[in-house]
Formats: C-alpha cells, structure tokens, sequence
C-alpha cells in the first residue's frame, strides 16, 4: 500500500496489484497441487495429512485475497456494522482497473 494525495488534496492510500498477477498465481497454485497429489500418492505424507486438500484451500484464500472488490466489499460490511461505535473509522474504498496501455 501507498500513501498518496489526489489532485483535490485528498489524502488516501493505493494498493497496487501487479499486472497479469492472477494467471501467474494460477499457474503457481497449478504446480504446487500437482506436487501435493505426487506426495500424496508415493506415500511421503501420512494419510493423515491431506495436502492436496490444504493446498486447495491455501490456494481458494489466496485467490479471494487478490480480489480487491471482495475486499472493499467486506470492509463496507464492516463499517456499516460498526458504524455506532464513535471510535471505530474505516476507509471509503473504491476499486478501480488499470487503464489500458
């Protein structure tokens, strides 16, 4: 996250998300699922452990973590939920797309 001031004079914070971020962690989740099962089937985990399972559910939370209206959705949520509580604030979120280069 950066700290920045539009040109109003409006002080607000931007999270930037890297281009092309969401095929690349695909693809990465791809590999490490892959590994998970070849452990699982050649018996280096116990069958206690499922790895695939934890890769899986690693994989669908880094996922929503990326989705940035998620996020902005949740946070509303929240201010709204909070929003009696004199001492709690919460950022305004505004989620924008990159402009086409």
């Amino acid at each position: 996250m950066h700290r920045a001031v539009l040109h109003t004079g409006e002080e607000v914070v931007v999270k930037v998300q890297r281009p092309d971020i969401i095929p690349q962690v695909y693809a990465d989740l791809g590999v490490m699922h892959e590994i998970a099962g070849t452990l699982h089937r050649r018996h280096v985990v116990g069958p206690s452990v499922d790895a695939v399972g934890t890769i899986d559910e690693f994989g669908s939370n880094v996922m929503r973590e990326l989705d940035y209206q998620n996020e902005a959705y949740n946070t509303r949520r929240i201010a709204y939920n909070m929003q009696s509580i004199p001492a709690c604030t919460w950022p305004r979120f505004t989620v924008s797309t990159p402009h086409p280069r």
